[in-house]
């Protein structure tokens, strides 16, 4: 877009509200008309429904990223599929697997990166179970073995979904977890089929702007057990993953092979913790 069109906001204030109403003007460079798509990004269908921000895009800019989004990967999908036909074509060997570029980008900490820590995140096809719906494949309502602990939206969801039902919006998205105390023992996960040297992480849901005192934090407040075996986290290795995965802890980089229970409970007696998501190699 950039070498195409200028942007230009036009303050559109008085319609109240201040920046929710600035209109995004995409104008031309060679002086062409700007296609229907790309005028008034900023306009709501209907004012007043949940989520309307100066810094929340509107259902037109949602549509333009999502039109960028699609072109870009059919181009390198094309792409793909070329190379792929001329490779066929003269007979030659396939090209050995590329490893995401934008994951060799990473830089863990300093200098630190996937290369010098195989067993973090990097290159590594996961297993994931979620509390989140809608979903498709694994759900941690599937794994579950213990009743103490219930089901509960994140916090910083409540009020949202409480107001999307009243707006009767038809929005669908549950970031469901699971929600308990110390004194509800441990919540227990089932993973059938955890692969020889395997990675497991645990993750919380977002909490918005501020986690609530209340909330214990994930990797100092919270003990892991694999098959009631107390787990010591490697700090080092968390410390790395939380420039990536903020919410999550790896609680090991060496399950053995086979099913076991993930197991986890608060450390100090009052405080809450939630449990969004259960990955595993």
């Amino acid at each position: 877009l950039g070498s195409k069109y200028t942007q230009k906001k036009l303050d559109d204030s008085h319609r109240g509200k201040g920046g929710i109403d600035n209109f995004i003007a995409l104008e031309r460079k060679d002086g062409s008309p700007t296609p229907p798509l790309l005028m008034n990004l900023r306009e709501y269908r209907k004012r007043g429904l949940p989520g309307q921000a100066s810094w929340h895009p509107a259902f037109r800019e949602h549509r333009v990223i999502g039109a960028l989004f699609s072109y870009n990967y059919m181009d390198l999908l094309k792409k793909a599929v070329d190379a792929e036909i001329d490779r066929l074509r003269q007979k030659t060997s396939a090209p050995p697997p590329l490893r995401s570029q934008l994951i060799e980008k990473i830089k863990w900490s300093g200098k630190d990166t996937c290369d010098k820590h195989p067993e973090l995140l990097c290159g590594k096809s996961f297993q994931c179970a979620t509390g989140y719906e809608p979903r498709e494949g694994h759900g941690l309502v599937d794994m579950v073995e213990n009743d103490n602990y219930h089901k509960a939206l994140a916090p910083a969801d409540n009020t949202a979904i409480r107001d999307v039902i009243n707006f009767k919006t038809g929005y669908l998205d549950r970031k469901y977890a699971y929600k308990g105390k110390r004194s509800d023992g441990l919540l227990s996960f089932r993973l059938h089929h955890a692969s020889e040297g395997g990675t497991v992480v645990v993750c919380e849901p977002t909490y918005g702007w501020r986690k609530p005192e209340d909330i214990a934090d994930l990797k100092s407040g919270v003990e892991f057990y694999i098959d009631n075996k107390k787990q010591t986290l490697d700090e080092k290795l968390n410390k790395l993953m939380t420039g990536v995965a903020k919410n999550c802890v790896l609680v090991t980089s060496n399950c053995p092979k086979g099913g076991h229970d993930i197991q986890m409970k608060p450390v100090q007696e009052g405080k809450w913790f939630y449990v969004s998501f259960v990955m595993w190699t």
